[in-house]
């Protein structure tokens, strides 16, 4: 080992740097022989990975605000919470849409280079921000800012760098948790049912999904008409926010049933307006309006400090009490920590959605309660489901409380009575078949109804 302790100097006095390293014609002297052995170490393995010396040099000419705006270049966008973590890096950054800001203040943190960043600058900027947001809030902040360090220590050669943030805790607020009390979800239901045009769908659909599927708000409201399958109760969630953790992209779950009727009749209205698109949003909405909007739903149906994500709450007791396993409740809500054998659940989507079914029914699936043949096409059962659903809707106007079982045997029973009144060409067809032939004749004039209108 190139490592030696230097002697006395003429006078007799004793070196401040009292052993010296070299490696490879490097020579640096240390007031230590720990200090020595350490860069001694360290150059070996520099010279080992990238055939050159680490220097601090390297360090000083990079700034913080610069692995940070790279970070937000390579690693943010794939990211399903890639909105908001942009929105707060720009602030940091003092950027706003890609580009520098005037109107904004850049963080002094950012104008640190990777050399002179320390932990005193992490402490500083944990109490500057407590000042500001919520301990959460910072908790996420940091999340992020750590993350960006091993980034760029790992992956982008800075080997030498600190991470002003590792080992950093900030001890958070109570795990939240706020269930729905009985009559609450009615009263949401009701008040979102009372809203005006569109709005009337958005909410009541938003409530039903979160509480029955475990979906969280950004994958709820970034959802487009492509990525549900009505007729076979699917959603592809292309982007979550675990994805970087789990090493999957996206995932399909199951849609319930009543959120099933709910779009239906969100998109036969808007196909009768003329707006529909395949690659349009199901929710045109921007992330301000859907926070003013649940918030004002909360007030008129007196739920108080109840927040959207904690919808996620209940599905997962919901899950639960419906029999699902861990890997169908994990790939349901989209848990981070997914193994190997998750990856082939989607074999087993039709069991979650009989689990589900039976435990909404009564022991009984959709197809079941209906009497379709569950080997019918789905066609049918997208057929009765409009009828269901209208069906659903004018008891709840006329304040009648029913339940969605009785209001898809009141479909069935009124679609096979009005097949015996009627002298069609079917009338030597299945029971089943006439429900599919008068439900989509009464689904057509309806959008045609409406177009005319």
């Amino acid at each position: 080992m190139a490592i030696w302790k230097l002697p006395k100097l003429p006078s007799g006095r004793q070196r401040n740097n009292r052993y010296r390293a070299k490696v490879k014609g490097n020579v640096k002297d240390f007031p230590t022989k720990k200090d020595a052995e350490h860069w001694h170490t360290e150059q070996l393995s520099s010279y080992a990975t990238t055939g050159l010396p680490l220097t601090i040099e390297a360090l000083q000419k990079v700034t913080v605000g610069e692995i940070v705006e790279r970070y937000l270049r390579e690693k943010t966008p794939l990211k399903g919470s890639a909105a908001s973590e942009t929105a707060q890096l720009e602030k940091l950054l003092g950027f706003k849409k890609g580009q520098r800001d005037p109107a904004r203040e850049r963080h002094p943190i950012c104008d640190l280079s990777l050399a002179a960043v320390k932990r005193t600058d992490g402490f500083s900027y944990r109490d500057e921000r407590l000042k500001a947001v919520s301990k959460g809030s910072v908790k996420r902040e940091f999340a992020t800012l750590h993350n960006i360090f091993e980034v760029a220590k790992e992956e982008w050669g800075y080997e030498n760098l600190a991470n002003p943030f590792d080992g950093m805790k900030l001890k958070e607020n109570p795990a939240r948790q706020r269930i729905l009390k009985p009559g609450e979800l009615e009263r949401l239901e009701q008040e979102a049912g009372n809203c005006r045009g569109l709005n009337r769908h958005y909410m009541l659909i938003a409530i039903h999904l979160a509480k029955e599927t475990g979906m969280r708000q950004q994958e709820i409201f970034n959802l487009t008409w492509a990525d549900v399958d009505l007729e076979k109760r699917r959603i592809t969630i292309q982007k979550s926010k675990t994805d970087h953790k789990s090493e999957i992209e996206g995932r399909t779950i199951v849609m319930s049933f009543q959120a099933a009727m709910l779009l239906t009749a969100l998109r036969l209205d808007i196909k009768g307006r003329g707006r529909y698109s395949e690659q349009s949003r199901i929710f045109p909405m921007t992330k301000g309006a859907i926070k003013q909007s649940f918030s004002d739903l909360c007030k008129r149906a007196q739920v108080v400090n109840f927040q959207f994500r904690d919808f996620r709450h209940e599905a997962a007791s919901w899950f639960d009490r419906a029999g699902l396993t861990h890997a169908e409740h994990g790939l349901m809500m989209g848990h981070g920590k997914r193994t190997m054998r998750d990856r082939y659940i989607t074999a087993d989507l039709q069991s979650i959605q009989n689990k589900i079914d039976r435990y909404v029914l009564g022991g009984k699936t959709l197809e079941e309660v209906t009497g379709l043949d569950p080997h019918q096409s789905a066609v049918a059962l997208d057929a009765l489901l409009k009828e269901g659903n209208r069906v659903w809707n004018k008891a709840r106007k006329s304040g009648e409380s029913i339940e969605f079982e009785e209001a898809l045997k009141q479909a069935r029973a009124d679609l096979l009575s009005q097949s015996a009144q009627q002298e069609t060409q079917e009338t030597s067809a299945a029971d089943s078949e006439k429900v599919i032939v008068l439900a989509t004749r009464k689904q057509s004039a309806i959008a045609d109804k409406k177009m005319g209108a």
